[in-house]
């Protein structure tokens, strides 16, 4: 019961935060941000929406949804059901993503942003607290199909934002121009291969608890978690450091000047790009073809090699299309 009061707690305050922030940057008032962070910046910055939905109105969402359901819960004396559990990892995930966004693109720190983390972890982990180690095993066996048909749908959705946003990056930087559309699309689509990298990883990890035995000694799960790490590192550097630095740049000027820094970042963006569809494409067959004989070391060698190849091809397609 205290477990259950402490979650309605925090999404209480959570909701009330987050109309907090959506309110005064609707009256254009500015944030009262303690710790002498920039607020300002954070919450008017391009990653301050996703899909186009300011975030402080999906946390309020997120909030009111986990206050209510966790107080009938209270009221009918039964436990969380399976999707509210997911709901709180995923916005867990959510939560990591927007305070790595601070930390390492915009570089600055938003008190509340950081707070509303903070709520979110706590729902979270008072959210598995609740469950059990043993009543979390018997809800993703329940849920098994469930996890395995997301786990499909996130990766059809990762392998086709990725293979169009390569695309895309590549036509944009051609011409070494990116106009406010193009940036746009860009933004979009880098946020949907982070949702897909999000139902993966939560999917991935509630397919391999009940089955963490047989999976351990899988040479198809080893190798998947090694390319994985590798896609959401490359698609990191690329989508949160690299692509808006690039915009950044673009946006500034009508063509990138030929300087140093605008080459290393085109250079960087396109194998990067290459690098991340390689591990898309690869994750997907190991996924959907798990009969395909493999070892750990020689499918890790044969990733690493298509990775390298393809970062290199990238870069000499880039300079005979620039020239």
């Amino acid at each position: 019961m205290l477990a259950h009061l402490l979650i309605i707690s925090l999404g209480i305050v959570g909701f009330i935060e987050s109309t907090y922030i959506y309110r005064n940057k609707r009256k254009q008032k500015v944030l009262v941000c303690p710790l002498h962070a920039d607020c300002e910046t954070v919450v008017h910055s391009e990653f301050s929406r996703f899909f186009g939905i300011p975030v402080e109105l999906l946390g309020a969402a997120y909030y009111g949804t986990v206050a209510t359901a966790f107080a009938a819960a209270v009221l009918a004396g039964i436990l969380p059901t399976g999707p509210a559990f997911l709901l709180t990892a995923g916005a867990f995930l959510f939560s990591v993503y927007l305070t790595f966004i601070q930390a390492f693109t915009l570089r600055q720190w938003c008190s509340w942003c950081l707070g509303s983390a903070g709520l979110s972890t706590g729902i979270f982990v008072l959210a598995l607290w609740l469950l059990s180690w043993e009543g979390l095993l018997v809800l993703l066996s329940r849920y098994e199909l469930l996890l395995e048909t997301s786990q499909l749908l996130g990766l059809a959705i990762g392998l086709g934002g990725a293979t169009v946003s390569f695309l895309l990056l590549f036509r944009f930087l051609r011409d070494l121009v990116i106009s406010s559309f193009e940036a746009e699309v860009l933004r979009i689509i880098s946020q949907a291969v982070w949702l897909a990298l999000a139902v993966l990883t939560i999917c991935g990890v509630g397919l391999y608890l009940p089955a963490a035995a047989a999976l351990a000694a899988s040479a198809h799960f080893l190798l998947s978690l090694f390319v994985l790490t590798g896609l959401v590192v490359s698609s990191a550097f690329l989508t949160l450091s690299v692509v808006p630095r690039l915009i950044s740049l673009a946006t500034r000027q009508a063509r990138y000047p030929g300087s140093r820094n605008a080459t290393r970042l085109r250079r960087s963006a396109l194998a990067l790009g290459a690098v991340s569809l390689i591990s898309w494409y690869s994750l997907f067959f190991l996924v959907t073809l798990p009969v395909l004989p493999l070892s750990v070391p020689g499918g890790a060698a044969a990733y690493l090699a298509a990775a390298a190849a393809a970062a290199a091809f990238s870069r000499v397609a880039g300079q005979r299309t620039s020239t």
